[in-house]
């Protein structure tokens, strides 16, 4: 039987519509808070309801200073102004997660007999709009 998976190099972080290049790993996080609704008529048993969703990228991978991708995050982080995000899934179904987020860590490591490489996480403000096709 064939697998349907997914081959993860068939995904794509991009920064206002250009692809953040040399991308190794990123992921993408989606977390909902819980409210706790326990009380004494829940029988010893924990209740909850949804709270507040979120969500998260951490991204690393090589430091080309010439990506446009990274031009433009590094821009948004300066300027404090949040960046659009997309995160494109193709296979014969693409599938692409888009919103706003903002740069909350960046950083270039230099190790002396590698390549230069890039690592950063971003937090998502608003909602992440999924369109499939």
């Amino acid at each position: 039987m064939t697998s349907s998976a997914l081959a993860a190099k068939a995904m794509t972080l991009s920064i206002e519509g250009t692809a953040l290049a040399e991308t190794r790993t990123f992921t993408l996080h989606l977390t909902t808070d819980q409210i706790d609704t326990t009380s004494r008529d829940t029988n010893w048993k924990r209740e909850s309801i949804q709270g507040f969703q979120s969500w998260s990228i951490d991204f690393d991978g090589l430091f080309i200073s010439a990506n446009v991708g990274k031009k433009f995050l590094l821009a948004h982080w300066e300027d404090r102004s949040p960046a659009t995000l997309s995160v494109i899934l193709t296979d014969a179904n693409s599938v692409t997660y888009t919103g706003e987020a903002i740069l909350t860590d960046f950083s270039l490591d230099g190790a002396y007999e590698d390549a230069e490489t890039a690592s950063g996480s971003l937090q998502g403000t608003g909602a992440l709009a999924l369109s499939a096709s």
